[in-house]
């Protein structure tokens, strides 16, 4: 399964022989290793990013990922760490699938809030596949 995720600062990673947190990754690299990507928004918010530096490393109870290191102005000190289990995408394509993440998201919510999915309770897959339908043939458009 290929998935995509957004890493928590205090995550370790084996980098140059040393175990360290992605924050202080995050301040170890260089500025002048990033590039300048299209500016992006992430999570429906109002930050945009507009560079990325990718690196392939070991974080503990993964094995290798890649990292996606993003920043909304090459001088910031820290960065958004992406991570994903696919070592052979490049950072647009990983930037891709988490943007595709909100939108996942935010049909749960609405599902859950407006249009009832958060309260039936069905066992057999027919009688699921028919509460859906009857689901969204309800909806106003």
């Amino acid at each position: 399964m290929d998935w995509v995720t957004r890493a928590k600062m205090n995550r370790k990673v084996i980098h140059r022989d040393e175990e360290i947190g992605l924050g202080e990754l995050t301040k170890r690299v260089s500025s002048n290793e990033y590039e300048r990507i299209e500016e992006i928004e992430i999570e429906g918010d109002e930050e945009r990013y507009q560079y990325a530096h990718a690196l392939d490393l070991p974080m503990s109870n993964l094995g290798v990922v890649r990292l996606v290191l993003l920043k909304k102005n090459i001088n910031d000190d820290g960065a958004m760490v992406l991570v994903s289990n696919r070592l052979d995408w490049g950072i647009r394509k990983i930037i891709a699938t988490y943007r595709q993440r909100w939108k996942i998201e935010t049909f749960y919510r609405d599902g859950k809030q407006h249009i009832g999915l958060g309260e039936y309770q069905m066992r057999s897959l027919q009688g699921i596949v028919k509460h859906l339908f009857l689901v969204f043939v309800s909806i106003p458009y």
